[in-house]
């Protein structure tokens, strides 16, 4: 505004000529634009709200079936300290940030060893179902 202002008092242009129906057409247009696009952002973080909803679910489920069903403490902490590394795995990948510092807290060393694969999170889910098996 100040912009068309000082534009129009520099070059003495007389604004009362214009029409105002061009400038409210664009400003519904535009805002019937932007609705949809803060809708389907809206819609984007709800979806991931709920996903990651469901993954804290279903963490806490193996947590309660791990101290169930597997006897030795040592290795009940080993497979709920690995699904922590690997939701952290998984955080570092879907914000694009390098996670291997966090993981370290759960896996020690073996953490940088994960993290060379393409995709860690998914081979911690690996790792995880190797112990699991192990336990038969």
């Amino acid at each position: 505004s100040v912009v068309i202002l000082v534009v129009a008092r520099w070059f003495q242009l007389d604004l009362g000529v214009f029409n105002i129906t061009p400038f409210g057409l664009v400003g519904v247009t535009l805002s019937i634009y932007l609705s949809f696009r803060n809708n389907a952002a809206y819609d984007r973080w709800w979806e991931a709200r709920k996903l990651w909803g469901a993954l804290v679910f279903e963490i806490r489920n193996l947590a309660r079936a791990t101290t169930s069903l597997i006897p030795d403490r040592t290795e009940q902490r080993a497979l709920l300290m690995e699904a922590l590394a690997f939701c952290h795995f998984l955080r570092g990948q879907l914000r694009r940030i390098d996670s291997v510092k966090d993981v370290r807290a759960f896996i020690e060393a073996e953490a940088e060893t994960a993290a060379r694969f393409a995709n860690p999170a998914d081979e911690m889910v690996r790792r995880m179902g190797r112990r699991a098996n192990a336990q038969r």
